[in-house]
C-alpha cells in the first residue's frame, strides 16, 4: 500500500504541475484544477497498482532470498508451487480493484470530466473570469472584466492586453469595450468576444505615435481550454 501512494504520488505531482503551470498561462481556469486532478485519479490509479504489487512482490521475493528466508521456509515444508499461489493470493483484491475502476470508476469519471470542460467551454466567462480581477488569458494576453451580468451573461467594462511575450519584438495592443458577448468560433475551434462600443490602441516598440481606432464591434478570439 505504502508503495502504491508513492508512485501515485510521484504520478500525479508531475501532471499536478502541468495542471497548474496550465492555469497560470491562461489555459485552464483555476477553479478547475483540482477537478482535473480528481477525476484524473482513478485512470492513473489502475496503472499504479499493477506496478506497486509486482515490485512489492519482487522486493519481498528478493529479501528474503538474500536473507536466506526462502530455504527456511523449504525446511519446514513450505514447497515454492505454495509460496507461489500465496503471493498470487495476495494478488487477487488488487486486481480485483483495478478491474473495477478500469469497468466502472474511470469511464464515469473521465464522463464528469468532459461534461466540465464542455461546460466551460461553453461558459468561458464563468469558467475563466472574476469580476475586477486580472486574468492570463493565453500567452501574452491579459483580461479584465468589471462585471458579469448574472442574468445574460454579457460582460461590461472589458479591458484586454496582448503584449510580446518574453523579450520578442512587436506591438502592444489594448482594447477597451463597454459590453463583450460571447459567441461560438468558427471551425478552427475556441470561442470569440464580441467587443461592443469600444477603442483599440496599437504601440509599436521605438515608435512615436500610437494607432488609435474606435469601432462599434470587434471578434477577439478567447483561448481554448486545454485538454485533460
Amino acid at each position: 500500500v505504502l508503495l502504491a501512494l508513492l508512485l501515485l504520488l510521484a504520478s500525479r505531482g508531475g501532471r499536478l504541475l502541468g495542471y497548474l503551470g496550465d492555469a497560470a498561462a491562461g489555459e485552464l481556469p483555476a477553479a478547475m484544477v483540482w477537478t482535473f486532478a480528481a477525476c484524473r485519479l482513478p485512470e492513473f490509479l489502475q496503472l499504479v497498482l499493477p506496478l506497486a504489487v509486482f515490485l512489492g512482490t519482487a522486493l519481498t521475493i528478493g529479501r528474503a532470498h538474500a536473507e536466506n528466508e526462502l530455504p527456511a521456509l523449504e525446511a519446514a515444508g513450505r514447497s515454492p508451487l505454495a509460496l507461489a499461489v500465496g503471493r498470487c493470493a495476495t494478488g487477487f483484491l488488487p486486481a480485483l480493484l483495478v478491474a473495477t475502476l478500469a469497468l466502472g470508476v474511470t469511464p464515469r469519471a473521465q464522463a464528469v470530466l468532459a461534461e466540465r470542460v464542455d461546460a466551460a467551454a461553453r461558459d468561458i466567462a464563468q469558467a475563466m473570469l472574476q469580476p475586477g480581477e486580472f486574468v492570463a488569458a493565453g500567452v501574452g494576453r491579459t483580461l479584465f472584466v468589471g462585471a458579469i451580468d448574472p442574468g445574460t451573461r454579457v460582460l461590461r467594462d472589458v479591458l484586454i492586453i496582448e503584449a510580446p511575450a518574453g523579450a520578442a519584438a512587436g506591438s502592444t495592443v489594448i482594447v477597451r469595450a463597454r459590453r463583450a458577448l460571447q459567441q461560438p468560433g468558427n471551425d478552427e475551434g475556441g470561442r470569440m468576444l464580441e467587443l461592443r462600443e469600444g477603442t483599440q490602441w496599437r504601440l509599436d516598440v521605438g515608435a512615436r505615435d500610437v494607432q488609435r481606432v474606435r469601432f462599434e464591434r470587434l471578434h477577439w478570439r478567447l483561448p481554448v481550454l486545454a485538454g485533460p
